[in-house]
């Protein structure tokens, strides 16, 4: 009887243990991504070289956890609601064997005053935990000597008695804290991004409402910088129409996708944007290319094609939009994707059918360019029944019927025909890569043809 008794007490204890195991399997080997999120206040007093800070932890459910605190934490300790000091067991865990709010104090020495500092992993983090929420409540004990900014929302500030109290929340990780001895003022700018800045004339309203990352980013717009520094969602932004323009940069570069070969619209998109300069040639040219052509209401509307779109970018989209925007039939952006190819001019794309001695002419493309009609040069001689003396190129050609050869250089406004020279009176050739363009105002004069013209046809005699 005592034998089955011991074996049963034996069987009931490796039971026991067993499932103590198992508890504690589950809560070792779970990630962070797999753990509720906890919620904590953290309260932060400043004064001098310290801050004062009290971290509470609320309904931290029970169980053996692992605490990761500041390297520059000093007087830390650990107690829950009750004041009861936390059961510390060793290599910073403790076990909390109920639900119930935690603890933590501590003092964080930070650089003398008379220069600004940032705090990263300042607070003290349970491993086994995500943080899902926290409020921030910094006294700032010393006001007229410099003012904070957070990754984080700052959700009040007031001044009170002497002090500066402010209220910042974050529904994430544990935000980046800014001191500086500058006067910060802070601008939310849209659902996403918010600014803190020395000097507000610097902060672009109606740029940077415009500008709407993946992502919630802060922004501090200081005078204490020379070059831009990104620190996770926190931006530092020299207080300079560089700095600004960079940043315009970067939060596109976040929160566009370009197809690969257009990675330079990030630079066109934000100059439109910021009304700025580009460093390329090229880049400048479709620039002022775009501010010639379309009007200011045109030009928004087009870049608010580019920052509303969600999948990859492509050039055959930016000329779908300048279609859809200013009626502007074009492949400007195809033809320009490659920043090593010469500069394609713009153009829109005439619809209407063509026809030549009465029988239609496909092959034949007609432009319009600086209230100018353009027809392809090479397609037209050939179905007037012109000849190729000189092979046909970008540079000249030499073309004969009927005992008339004609000898045309295409960068020149003058021409020979049997040998005369004749002249133009402007250029009436438009290249445009290896294609070449002939104003349709020259063609009576030039081969003693008549042009009609209606809504939907050109007829040539």
């Amino acid at each position: 009887m005592m034998k089955k008794i011991r074996r049963f007490f034996l069987l009931l204890v490796m039971i026991i243990i067993c499932i103590l195991l198992l508890q504690w399997k589950e809560y070792s080997s779970k990630d962070a991504s797999d753990l509720p999120g906890i919620h904590q206040t953290i309260k932060l007093t400043h004064l001098d070289q310290t801050l004062h800070v009290i971290q509470t932890i609320h309904n931290l459910p029970p169980g053996h956890f692992h605490i990761h605190s500041p390297a520059q934490a000093e007087n830390l300790t650990c107690q829950n609601q009750d004041r009861e000091k936390c059961n510390w067991t060793r290599n910073n865990q403790f076990i909390n064997n109920d639900e119930q709010t935690i603890i933590f104090t501590y003092d964080l020495k930070v650089p003398k005053q008379s220069s600004d500092f940032m705090l990263d992993e300042w607070a003290v983090e349970i491993k086994e935990f995500q943080t899902h929420f926290t409020r921030i409540q910094l006294t700032e004990k010393q006001p007229d000597k410099g003012s904070w900014a957070a990754s984080a929302e700052l959700a009040g500030k007031e001044r009170m008695d002497a002090i500066d109290y402010y209220v910042f929340e974050s529904a994430d990780r544990i935000p980046f804290l800014l001191w500086t001895t500058e006067e910060l003022v802070y601008q939310k700018q849209n659902h996403r991004l918010a600014i803190y800045s020395s000097d507000p004339e610097m902060i672009e309203e109606e740029v940077f409402e415009k500008l709407v990352p993946d992502e919630n980013v802060y922004m501090v717009i200081t005078g204490h910088i020379s070059k831009l520094t990104q620190h996770g969602n926190l931006i530092l932004v020299p207080a300079s129409k560089k700095g600004v323009e960079q940043t315009v940069r970067l939060l596109l570069e976040e929160q566009l996708a370009f197809r690969e070969d257009i990675q330079w619209l990030t630079d066109l998109a934000g100059s439109l944007l910021a009304g700025y300069e580009t460093q390329n040639n090229q880049l400048e040219s479709m620039r002022e290319t775009l501010v010639d052509t379309l009007t200011e209401e045109q030009l928004n509307r087009w870049l608010n094609h580019i920052l509303a779109e969600k999948e990859e970018v492509t050039p055959e989209m930016l000329d779908a939009w300048l279609w859809e925007t200013a009626n502007i039939s074009t492949d400007f952006f195809q033809q320009n994707a490659s920043l090593q190819s010469p500069i394609y001019s713009l153009y829109t794309f005439d619809g209407r059918e063509v026809y030549i001695g009465g029988k239609k002419a496909g092959d034949i493309k007609i432009l319009q360019q600086n209230n100018r009609t353009y027809i392809s040069f090479f397609p037209l001689t050939e179905r007037l029944g012109y000849r190729t003396l000189k092979p046909a190129g970008n540079k000249e050609i030499r073309i004969e019927k009927d005992g008339n050869t004609y000898h045309f250089t295409f960068e020149k406004k003058v021409f020979t025909l049997n040998g005369r020279q004749y002249g133009f009176q402007h250029n009436p050739f438009l290249i445009q890569q290896e294609s070449v363009f002939l104003d349709m105002a020259a063609l009576p004069d030039l081969f003693e043809l008549q042009v009609a013209e209606n809504e939907k046809k050109i007829l040539i005699q």
